[in-house]
């Protein structure tokens, strides 16, 4: 019943069902004491948009402001016929404020694996012009992947991928984002964009993303817990070469007990600036920033108590040139503290 430019205030309460909002501008407003929380076994409403999500709160083709609710996966990710999604914004602009969203997993963590707290994905297939996404000041918790922010994505018409568009902007700023601690089960991370998805990424505190189970560390798809991880993950794992990305700002973030930091792979033109790496996770490679990618700037970063400062991805002795390779890299007025080794440039990489 709702028409464009309406306000929905959700009053206290647990809210036991998904919801699914079509080609509409909206405000949902929760007051204090506002759940939607996860149903076992919950249904696929957005398999006719070519999305596989499973999501709590679907938001297709809209612009919407999401502000002051919980959204509670409870763990429920191993019951349904799909990842669990706590909200998926499909082709729709928007922002999710002052929010919680937690338990986007399964029972055990790694049971299936790809649960999200949110979705952001803009397929060029939906016919939708670019998207912009705000995520402020919300807190994160107790899940497989707490946002991921996609530009075009694969889907059932494969000829329209096209990874070098920008199709979502986004800004994420001051959010909590708190990972599971030392799993042996899954892979987990904070904050994952992927290709076609450029903006910033600020004041965010992320903690506690770490994989210290048996997964190949010499397999390219090994299992880690990365604070931020960025990737072209459509090409991951197969024979075609990683897209670049689009440039993002990283600014004032703190990563603490993170098995790593951040893992930037083809991160043309992105800068990384005034963040702090404070202390690591065990896992396989721990330590603060991985990077690949043309004219990368890492000015006036902080890193403590790691077993590795900042890594320049080359000609790497796992995974060889793959991953990317660090070219015209500006590191400029970063500092160490207690770091084994500060910088590791590996053979192939050119900068300053």
């Amino acid at each position: 019943a709702a028409k464009n430019h309406d306000t929905i205030r959700i009053a206290a309460g647990v809210y036991v069902e998904q919801v699914v909002i079509v080609d509409k501008t909206l405000m949902l407003s929760g007051s204090p004491g506002a759940v939607l929380r996860a149903a076992p076994g919950m249904g696929q409403p957005l398999l006719v948009f070519g999305n596989d999500r499973v999501p709590l709160l679907g938001i297709v083709r809209s612009e919407v402001v999401v502000s002051g609710l919980t959204i509670d996966g409870d763990r429920q990710d191993d019951t349904g016929n799909g990842p669990y999604t706590g909200i998926v914004l499909l082709g729709s602009s928007g922002s999710v404020e002052d929010c919680q969203i937690k338990g986007f997993r399964g029972a055990v963590l790694g049971i299936r694996g790809g649960a999200e707290g949110i979705q952001v994905v803009n397929p060029v297939s939906m016919g939708t012009e670019p998207v912009s996404v705000r995520v402020l000041r919300n807190t994160f918790a107790d899940n497989v992947y707490s946002l991921v922010l996609i530009g075009d994505a694969t889907g059932p018409d494969q000829a329209t991928f096209d990874p070098t568009l920008l199709r979502t902007t986004f800004s994420v700023d001051d959010n909590l984002i708190i990972g599971n601690g030392p799993d042996a089960t899954a892979a987990q991370y904070g904050v994952w964009i992927q290709t076609g998805a450029g903006g910033e990424v600020k004041r965010n505190t992320i903690t506690d993303h770490s994989y210290v189970g048996t997964g190949a560390p010499h397999n390219q798809d090994a299992p880690f817990g990365i604070g931020i991880v960025a990737d072209d993950s459509e090409d991951f794992s197969v024979a075609a070469p990683l897209a670049p990305l689009q440039p993002v700002r990283y600014e004032g973030n703190v990563f603490r007990n993170n098995q790593l930091a951040m893992a930037l792979l083809r991160g043309d033109g992105s800068t990384i600036v005034d963040n702090s790496c404070e202390g690591s996770a065990p896992g396989y490679r721990s330590g603060g920033l991985s990077l690949s990618g043309e004219n990368l700037m890492v000015v006036a970063n902080r890193f403590d108590n790691l077993p590795l400062g900042i890594l320049l991805l080359g000609n790497d002795p796992d995974f060889g040139t793959y991953l990317g390779t660090a070219s015209n890299a500006k590191l400029v007025a970063n500092k160490f503290c207690g770091v084994a080794d500060p910088i590791v440039i590996e053979p192939t990489v050119t900068g300053t």
